[in-house]
């Protein structure tokens, strides 16, 4: 009897060894297969992001992903303990991960190479490397609003990592591999591969050594002011190209800890502000324009004037007194400004104001710039007429005031602002300039605004060596549904040089503690800035200036 089951068992197993190897081999081999097989993402190399001398601003290094097969790995514990000893892990963690019911999982991604190596050489079986890049910022902090940041997979999140993220990524490629126990590559083995294509470098107009000196000054300056914050750009005055772009306090993108939202704005085209002040060249060069006043207008002015029914006066007291517009411009007369809003009229105002560029958005080539505020003169009060022309009521950006101001310096000519200057080695077309002031009232308005540091409250922005046009601006917040005595914005916005204006340069200082007027919290920052920037340049001084 024992001999006759022992004869049925021997036959089933030959009966089935029989089906096994006859029928279903070759589906029995390619289920094999597939538990071998992995198909891997190839990340292809991040283009990297340089500023107009060539100098890396965002680039990507060699690292290494560990990845398991926890169904392959026996012991998990003693695998756990080696993997978190290499990777600085806790082990509680990595014992988690291996215990997964699943054919992979990542243990540590954009692991340091030479680490991925010493990984490598434990040969933990189930254990496997992946090739993959880390984004790196080598200038650390500098301009990160603008340049932005990655996730961990690589792609861009914010700034220009964002907006030229399809440039910069290239496209990914992929690797069907068959594996070992240990996780290691069949040589002889199936394998399939598409090839990455490597993302292209993006060049910026940004100069690395200004936009380090801009965000010095204003480091100092946030610290001095207590500010809440400081918002900076230096332009170019004939291309529109920006050299510089900075919002202070900033954060490093290397440190995902950083990446906080108030510090990843770029206030200069995100934030809007009151100008105050530094509005008031805006509506005296267009009513010179316009020829509602010439360059010879006086007029005596109390200290103070009503609109509607508001009175609006001096920042400081005086007397009644002959002010010619030059004397408007240099000591920032309110009621001057105002007397001259009210000859032009609500619609010229507004009509100007648009021209300038200052309600619509600039078009600059980047993510998340607003555009300027202001009502409809349809929709202004009696007295918004007296406030427009003060520069309250109307709320900018501070890269279209600082493009308003260029304008002067480039005889009457509008440019758009630009940070792309190449792509692959290719030049970015920019969009054509537009004339919004005759050129003899750009020269005349550039003039009047040579005595504000010549004469007037601007006499903290004043370079050696160098003349310098510009305006002061200080003005109120609108916080809460009406105006903060406390709380103010103090600009400066200028030309240097004066004689042949090359950079303009605005200044904004949000909420300053103690001091606030314009002339003394922001225009020794313009007058730091534009000291470096005319020497990085290489733009000569004024004939007869200093020494």
């Amino acid at each position: 009897m024992a001999f006759v089951l022992f004869v049925l068992v021997a036959l089933m197993l030959s009966v089935r060894v029989t089906w096994l190897q006859a029928v279903e081999a070759d589906s029995l081999q390619e289920k094999a297969t597939n538990q071998r097989l992995r198909t891997v993402e190839l990340p292809a190399t991040r283009g990297r992001i340089l500023d107009r001398n060539g100098e890396e601003l965002a680039t990507s290094v060699p690292a290494k992903a560990v990845y398991a097969t926890p169904y392959q790995i026996e012991d998990k514990q003693a695998a756990a303990e080696r993997l978190a000893a290499l990777l600085d892990l806790e082990i509680a963690d990595v014992e988690e991960k291996l215990s997964r019911d699943t054919g992979f999982v990542y243990i540590a991604r954009q692991v340091r190479y030479d680490i991925g190596m010493d990984v490598e050489a434990a040969d933990i079986a189930g254990v496997g490397l992946l090739e993959e890049s880390k984004r790196i910022y080598p200038e650390e902090g500098l301009a990160a609003q603008t340049v932005g940041f990655t996730d961990i997979d690589g792609n861009g999140l914010e700034g220009v990592e964002n907006q030229y993220d399809s440039i910069l990524g290239g496209e990914k490629g992929e690797l069907v591999a068959e594996l070992d126990p240990r996780g290691r590559t069949i040589p002889a083995g199936v394998q399939v591969r598409k090839s990455p294509v490597p993302g292209q470098d993006i060049q910026l107009t940004i100069d690395r050594d200004i936009q380090y000196h801009t965000e010095k000054a204003m480091g100092d300056a946030l610290e001095a002011t207590k500010a809440k914050a400081i918002s900076a750009v230096v332009l170019d005055v004939r291309t529109g190209a920006i050299l510089a772009m900075a919002t202070a306090p900033s954060f490093n993108p290397n440190v995902t800890s950083t990446r906080v939202p108030e510090a990843m704005r770029n206030r200069s085209l995100t934030d809007r502000f009151e100008p105050g002040s530094t509005f008031k060249p805006v509506i005296i060069a267009s009513a010179l324009d316009s020829g509602v006043i010439d360059k010879n207008f006086e007029k005596r002015l109390p200290y103070k004037i009503k609109v509607a029914d508001r009175w609006i006066h001096e920042s400081h007291g005086r007397s009644e007194q002959n002010f010619s517009v030059s004397r408007i411009v240099s000591e920032s007369s309110n009621v001057g400004a105002v007397t001259i809003g009210l000859l032009m009229g609500k619609d010229l105002i507004y009509d100007s104001i648009k021209e300038w560029g200052l309600i619509d958005r600039t078009g600059i080539d980047f993510p998340g710039e607003v555009s300027g505020s202001m009502p409809a003169p349809e929709n202004w009060s009696g007295s918004t007429i007296g406030n427009i022309p003060i520069g309250q009521g109307v709320a900018v950006t501070p890269l279209a005031m600082v493009r308003a101001f260029a304008a002067v310096g480039n005889d009457g000519v509008l440019v758009t602002p630009h940070l792309t200057r190449s792509i692959a080695g290719d030049i970015i077309d920019v969009a054509p300039p537009k004339s919004v002031l005759d050129q003899t009232t750009a020269n005349d308005m550039l003039e009047m605004l040579r005595t504000v540091v010549t004469e007037g409250t601007g006499s903290n922005a004043a370079i050696d060596g160098y003349t310098v046009a510009g305006k002061t601006g200080t003005a109120q917040k609108f916080k809460d549904g009406s105006y903060n005595t406390g709380a103010f914005y103090g600009s400066f916005v200028g030309l240097v040089p004066a004689s042949d204006p090359q950079i303009a340069i605005i200044v904004v200082v949000d909420e300053p503690v103690g001091a606030y007027y314009g002339g003394t919290v922001a225009a020794p920052v313009f007058k730091e800035i534009g000291e470096y920037s005319v020497i990085k340049l290489r733009i000569p001084p004024d004939a007869g200036q200093g020494d």
